[in-house]
């Protein structure tokens, strides 16, 4: 079993992040709203990858011959385990970054999202993104 290639993942993170951008955009177009994406998805994915850490840790002792829970079948499992994850978070990872890309680069009058007007937002974005919205919607407002 190899490695996964830093520029493989990075590949793959990009690849998701424009297929995310350009379906969010898509859907956003055609539905007016986008779907949210809840924090619970990343949370969830650290739990994860919390236990692949913890056992490739285990796996590493069981290398160097001192003392651990780890058997030869489950050091191959956790090794499987951790070339999902990489792959799986880069996934994940590019769809968050294509849901940012779209908020930040919508090509919609006034560069906001009809779905995103700042009294509408999605409770999954970022802070930052709505805070950036919301920020403008208080300027326009104001005029």
């Amino acid at each position: 079993m190899r490695r996964v290639r830093r520029t493989s993942a990075l590949a793959v993170f990009l690849a998701a992040a424009v297929a995310g951008w350009a379906l969010s955009d898509l859907v956003l177009r055609h539905r007016g709203s986008v779907p949210v994406l809840t924090p619970w998805g990343a949370v969830a994915a650290l739990v994860i990858s919390g236990a692949v850490l913890v056992c490739g840790l285990a796996v590493r002792r069981l290398r160097s011959r001192e003392r651990t829970w780890m058997t030869p079948t489950a050091a191959a499992t956790t090794a499987a385990a951790a070339q999902a994850s990489a792959l799986v978070g880069a996934v994940v990872g590019g769809v968050y970054a294509g849901q940012l890309l779209l908020a930040l680069l919508s090509p919609h009058p006034g560069n906001e999202p009809p779905g995103l007007d700042g009294g509408s937002l999605p409770p999954g974005l970022p802070p930052v993104v709505r805070g950036r919205f919301s920020g403008r919607a208080l300027v326009r407002h104001l005029r």
